[in-house]
């Protein structure tokens, strides 16, 4: 178990089964990530495109929430238009001093901030991203982890979801 970054791996008795893949990934990893994050509003054009940084960078790849579970394919590009659709506002801050690169993966501290269009607003400090990476460099999945009681399941529950379903929850602006 590797605690900082959360990660459990199963021991098959082979030293190899500690690691998520040989890719050892760094800054420019980090980066690629948090720029594809924060340009998500401005890269999205309209519910068809797929062109937008996000869409490449979770080409094949999985967002997983803990607590919760994993979106991947047309579900996650689901997630991304319904933020475009429903925030005014969504900016990722990567702690810098706190990235740990390890064999497979790199976890950082971070800080969530969302607004919607009806005056929600989200900012939460104390989130872990853990990112897994395949063999060839490829995303394979993300972790975000917040410690809120579910804080931010609620916001993209009721806010951005409800918001693109067509029941937006109206916030004090």
């Amino acid at each position: 178990t590797n605690n900082e970054a959360s990660t459990t791996f199963e021991y098959n008795g082979n030293l190899a089964s500690y690691y998520w893949s040989n890719y050892i990934p760094n800054k420019s990893d980090v980066k690629t990530w948090k720029d594809a994050m924060n340009s998500l509003l401005e890269d999205i054009e309209d519910t068809t495109d797929t062109e937008a940084a996000i869409f490449t960078l979770f080409e094949s790849g999985a967002l997983c929430f803990n607590p919760g579970g994993c979106l991947d394919g047309p579900w996650l590009s689901g997630f991304w238009y319904a933020f475009d659709a429903t925030l005014d506002q969504f900016k990722f801050k990567i702690d810098k001093d706190s990235v740990i690169y390890g064999t497979g993966y790199w976890f950082a501290r971070a800080e969530w901030t969302m607004k919607s269009k009806s005056g929600c607003k989200f900012k939460k400090s104390d989130t872990t991203i853990n990112v897994y990476y395949r063999e060839d460099g490829s995303m394979d999945r993300t972790r975000l982890t917040s410690e809120e009681n579910g804080a931010m399941e609620l916001f993209l529950f009721d806010v951005v979801f409800g918001g693109f379903a067509g029941t937006p929850v109206i916030c004090k602006k």
